[in-house]
């Protein structure tokens, strides 16, 4: 069960005129203190934060663990997230963010044969929070591997039917 998901939106700009910004030391005060309460001491990002980040989480007294990300691990997390859940393994939180972000990746194969999911490329369209869920869930339940139905079907069937006809699928 994944239990807490926060996100922080950035002001559209009519807000900007306002003065309304994300301020991003409040930001990490708030992730410090959801961070303690579930008596963790460390939060894994990936290369694409920034050195004050880093330092800014030290001072709360947090270690920021970077992990490097790549379009094949990404790949994978969503892979390994969508046997999860088909597995009954996950049971994701009712946030309409994560639901929409899952539900607007798109897998696609490469000229080169690569499988690559992400969001789509449009504007309002992110992966953020997809990409959250499965590498956690990647992290905590590595690699649902795939069920061999052809073995357990082969098992199963008798070798012989009351007919006397042999069942067994060929080899």
């Amino acid at each position: 069960v994944i239990d807490h998901l926060q996100h922080w939106t950035p002001p559209r700009k009519s807000d900007h005129a306002k003065g309304q910004t994300l301020d991003p030391d409040k930001i990490i005060s708030e992730v410090a203190e959801i961070v303690r309460f579930y008596k963790c001491a460390c939060l894994r990002g990936d290369q694409f934060s920034e050195a004050l980040i880093n330092e800014a989480f030290r001072r709360h007294g947090i270690q920021f663990v970077e992990v490097v990300a790549s379009a094949p691990e990404k790949n994978d997390a969503y892979q390994n997230l969508r046997a999860a859940l088909r597995a009954g393994q996950v049971k994701l939180p009712d946030d309409p963010v994560t639901i929409r972000d899952l539900k607007g990746l798109v897998r696609k194969v490469t000229p080169g044969g690569q499988v690559s999911i992400r969001a789509p490329k449009r504007r309002g369209s992110y992966d953020d929070a997809a990409t959250v869920v499965s590498r956690l869930v990647r992290k905590l339940l590595p690699t649902v591997a795939p069920v061999d139905l052809t073995a357990i079907n082969a098992s199963a069937i008798a070798p012989r039917g009351p007919s006397g006809l042999d069942y067994r699928p060929a080899n």
